[in-house]
């Protein structure tokens, strides 16, 4: 079973990001993913984030070894899921995706953004039908 949680334990969350090859300190708010089987919690991905003024940017995402596509893929809609459902606000990526495209991030300023009440998670879902 997959579950994502926000960690604020600096210890663990240093030996991810040296794990993931994370350079810097620990900074941010930062959102694992486990896969917890068997009573034992295994990381599997982070997503890190920063505000930037009004603006909820998306640092980084980094997946272990240890993570399959699927894992990749629920990792991402559930977070752009809890995003949506939450208070309205900007996200932004400092790169330009196709993945982001699809779930209605538009370029901007060498990036992407979305108004997170305007994601769309519905496309890719009945695209693989």
């Amino acid at each position: 079973m997959l579950i994502i949680k926000f960690i604020t334990d600096k210890a663990l969350l240093a030996e991810l990001y040296a794990a993931l090859k994370i350079e810097g300190g620990v900074s941010g708010a930062n959102f694992v993913m486990f896969n917890a089987a068997k009573d034992k919690e295994e990381p599997v991905g982070l997503m890190q984030t920063v505000f930037r003024g009004e603006i909820l940017c998306i640092n980084q995402i980094k997946y272990l070894p240890n993570a399959d596509d699927d894992d990749k893929e629920f990792f991402l809609r559930a977070m752009l899921f809890k995003f949506k459902e939450g208070a309205p606000i900007v996200l932004r990526i400092e790169c330009v995706s196709q993945k982001f495209a699809a779930f209605g991030f538009i370029e901007a300023d060498e990036g992407m953004e979305v108004l997170s009440t305007e994601i769309d998670l519905h496309s890719r879902c009945e695209s693989k039908k």
